[in-house]
């Protein structure tokens, strides 16, 4: 559908999602974020796919809120209050399921990233970006308080008080400087973007997806776990992977000196 705002398409054991209100700049309104709930479930459950690829059309990744829908509220022109509980919980139950999809993610940005937009892009496990895209933590300009998961990313990624710095100040800044600083994975120039998203794709979409899913899960429990809980998640994980074809299929290929051919499982 050329008015769906996110368009879903599986090929070659990858999941390209792409945000699709490039008129809006692909801001983030009720029947977006239920599409994106919808399309992450649907890549989920299908055993085809090895990862997912979340982009978006037009000249912006996610400009963040829909400032209409926030100008609606401000006049009381809403749904009432518990229809808006509901969009509050499914807007945070989206961005945790990103976070925390049982598929790598690799998040592409160009454009503007700002707001919510930015802290969806980095929910994702790895993001690449445009040297000239922007990110910006822009709540304040807003009279808001940081969303989408950013108040934990934030820090994660680039320390406390640099998060605080870019919360409290709703600078931008550039795709090359979010990378100097560990806010992505890295920035090339626009032209670049997609080849270095698809090597990516091209690796994920044959490694072994479970061993990688289960790390990722490591990974993430890891920013908030103790170290003797970590190493307890680890040895679980390590178990339960020496079950798996992939696990035994790379052994045999280390020994028959030959490149392993994963599976997923």
């Amino acid at each position: 559908m050329t008015d769906d705002p996110v368009r879903l398409d599986v090929s070659d054991g990858a999941a390209r999602i792409e945000l699709n209100r490039p008129d809006k700049y692909n801001a983030l309104n009720d029947a977006l974020v239920a599409r994106l709930s919808d399309a992450l479930e649907t890549v989920e459950r299908d055993p085809d796919v090895r990862c997912v690829v979340l982009s978006s059309a037009g000249d912006a990744f996610c400009a963040g809120g829909d400032i209409d829908r926030m100008r609606r509220r401000r006049k009381r022109e809403v749904t009432p209050p518990q229809m808006r509980r509901e969009v509050i919980f499914q807007v945070r139950d989206t961005v945790e399921h990103l976070f925390s999809l049982e598929k790598p993610v690799i998040v592409e940005v160009e454009g503007f990233a700002m707001g919510a937009g930015a802290n969806l892009a980095l929910a994702g496990d790895l993001v690449f970006a445009a040297t000239d895209a922007t990110f910006g933590q822009s709540f304040s300009n807003v009279g808001m308080s940081v969303d989408f998961g950013g108040s934990f990313l934030l820090p994660q990624l680039v320390g406390l008080h640099k998060a605080k710095e870019l919360v409290f100040s709703a600078e931008p800044i550039s795709g090359a400087e979010a990378a100097e600083m560990g806010l992505i994975n890295d920035a090339v120039p626009a032209a670049e973007l997609d080849e270095l998203v698809e090597e990516w794709v091209a690796d994920l979409s044959t490694a072994p997806t479970e061993a990688l899913v289960l790390a990722k899960q490591n990974l993430n429990d890891g920013a908030v776990v103790d170290f003797s809980t970590a190493l307890r998640n680890e040895s679980t994980t390590q178990g339960l992977l020496r079950a798996t074809h992939d696990h035994r299929e790379g052994v045999d290929a280390f020994f028959e000196d030959r490149d392993p051919e994963f599976e997923g499982e």
